[in-house]
């Protein structure tokens, strides 16, 4: 579910399934039970589950895995084909920054820029990113500013699929 003022939610893609039932005659076919266990290892989120016994059988008590990209829940992206798109974060203040981001090639690249406390674009503070990964760190042609409160501007080029699925401020 995701909000934009914390009193009316939505869901962001309605009728996705996270994890969805097994296929006719698999050991999850009839329902599945959320798991209380998940864990993030390397570039991977895990998740385990059970299925629900409705008959009362209890002949197997299963147990799956689920794997996703790290923090791949959502993804941020272009909504309308052949149109730009960006986002801007909430302000941070960091010693480093990295994207968790799928899709970008060097004729598509993210457009990154740093910002002020007032959304105004920070001079030597804009980036190319054109590789694909977990934690792409941003570089930039000098350290990022101490002790300022700052943001980030994500811009998407038309022609751009790609996916930004976490932003890590360190």
């Amino acid at each position: 579910m995701v909000s934009n003022d914390g009193v009316h939610f939505r869901e962001p893609v309605p009728g996705h399934k996270v994890i969805p039932r097994g296929k006719p005659g698999e050991w999850d076919d009839v329902a599945i039970l959320q798991g209380h266990a998940f864990v993030n290892e390397g570039d991977q989120t895990m998740i385990w589950y059970s299925h629900w016994d409705t008959g009362g059988v209890l002949e197997n008590m299963d147990i799956g895995l689920a794997t996703l990209r790290r923090d791949g829940f959502g993804s941020l992206s272009r909504k309308v084909a052949e149109e730009e798109g960006h986002f801007i974060t909430s302000t941070f203040e960091a010693k480093e920054i990295a994207l968790n981001v799928d899709g970008v090639t060097a004729d598509a690249p993210l457009a990154v820029q740093l910002l002020d406390h007032l959304d105004h674009v920070l001079d030597g503070y804009e980036a190319k990113v054109t590789t694909n990964g977990v934690r792409v760190p941003l570089t930039f042609s000098k350290p990022l500013p101490e002790g300022k409160k700052l943001s980030l501007r994500v811009n998407f080029a038309a022609n751009c699929g790609a996916k930004v699925y976490a932003v890590y401020v360190e």
